[in-house]
């Protein structure tokens, strides 16, 4: 009996530390991936932080110094080599003793001013940019120094070259400085290097800001940003452009019925289907919600209706195959031609109360504003007039 219960024990006893081990494992695991999570938000924090102008200062810095030490390499491995053939043949002459030490001499002169000119650029350069070269930067005025001494080094055997003790010395200095010169240039690669991944990592969470996750297309700020840049540029070429506003039809009720992941799937088709439909020079984005947006530059103001039924058409006649059901949609569409000196702000009003007169009128439908106000853009008879009404914001971005 006591054997059994000794027994009973040890499994429970064998349980219980599978099950605690087995709960700090979880534990861990959650805290790492925690640690993990919070590492990666500091990184984006740290990233959006940066000034892109400044880091490429600092990617220009690391280059010219790259240049710098190069260049002085050349001028240790030149005198290095004369003095080593030198030496071998016994041709060692007051003359090109001169001559050479002279040229070590500027090559280290100017090293030096140049290198003090760099640090000093890197005094400029932010501590959240600069911590990365750190290591690099700290070690240039280390090799300053080193230059310095060599260079001393040469004056005080100026009148003892001959001696064939004091040539090997001057020779092991100018290799160790050699070597020198080699690991700061490895550490300047290294550095340059992280600059550029930076540089890459900053590039790419600029696109990813300026581009809808779901659709693909340019979002709303790169919208802004893009209509502005249209917008001024019309003070100097007078070209004109038209902006298109579509909003999906019964988007919410097409939610209601078939699910949100339905809407995100039609939201993908639409964009695909805008992307086939649209020309070179036009320029699609999701405006917000299920509305979107199109610039159409170099258009003919009597073509822009044209370009903007082809859009309309093109979605009216797209399918979504979902869960074996067969999903359409339609979309209304409203534009205005650019009107010279108005704001960006009062093209998006004039194309937002032509879009909401089509919504009014029927739906799957484009209308235009001709400046005082909207009309269908296939009709001609004043019937097609929609009145002027203040309407209700249609989007709540």
């Amino acid at each position: 009996m006591e054997s059994i219960w000794q027994y009973g024990l040890l499994i429970v006893n064998t349980v219980a530390v599978f099950f605690i081990g087995w709960l700090l494992s979880r534990f861990q695991a959650k805290r790492s991936l925690a640690k993990r999570k919070l590492g990666n938000e500091a990184v984006d924090e740290d990233l959006s932080k940066v000034d892109p102008i400044k880091l490429t200062k600092c990617k220009s810095l690391l280059i010219d110094v790259q240049k710098d030490i190069g260049g002085h390499s050349v001028a240790l491995k030149d005198f290095s080599i004369w003095l080593c053939d030198s030496t071998e043949q016994h041709n060692l002459t007051s003359e090109s003793w001169a001559k050479q030490v002279l040229s070590l001499r500027q090559a280290n002169t100017k090293l030096d001013e140049q290198l003090r000119v760099r640090e000093s650029g890197f005094t400029t350069i932010p501590a959240n940019i600069k911590r990365r070269v750190n290591t690099t930067v700290s070690s240039l005025p280390a090799y300053r120094n080193q230059t310095a001494e060599l260079t001393e080094t040469i004056d005080r055997l100026d009148d003892e070259h001959e001696s064939e003790g004091i040539r090997s010395q001057l020779s092991s200095d100018v290799e160790q400085l050699l070597r020198e010169n080699s690991r700061l240039h490895a550490k300047l690669t290294v550095a340059e290097k992280q600059i550029a991944e930076q540089s890459a990592q900053i590039a790419e969470a600029k696109a990813e800001a300026r581009v809808d996750a779901l659709t693909e297309l340019p979002n709303r700020r790169s919208f802004e940003e893009k209509l502005s840049r249209v917008v001024e540029s019309q003070q100097r070429y007078r070209d004109g452009f038209v902006l298109v506003l579509l909003d999906i039809d019964h988007f919410k009720q097409l939610n209601d019925i078939h699910g949100h992941r339905a809407g995100d799937l039609m939201l993908q088709t639409v964009s695909r289907v805008l992307r086939r439909t649209c020309r070179a020079t036009d320029y699609i984005c999701r405006f917000g919600g299920e509305e979107f947006a199109i610039i159409l530059t170099r258009c003919n103001p009597s073509h822009s209706g044209i370009v903007a039924e082809r859009y309309r058409k093109s979605i009216e006649a797209g399918m979504l195959m979902y869960e074996g059901k067969e999903l359409r949609v339609t979309a209304s569409f409203g534009f205005a031609h650019y009107i010279e000196n108005e704001t960006a702000e009062v093209v998006i009003e004039r194309a937002d109360a032509a879009l909401y007169a089509a919504k009014r009128s029927g739906r799957n439908r484009v209308f235009m504003h001709d400046g005082s106000k909207t009309v269908a853009a296939n009709a001609d008879s004043s019937e097609s007039v929609v009145p002027e009404q203040q309407p209700e914001k249609l989007r709540t971005i």
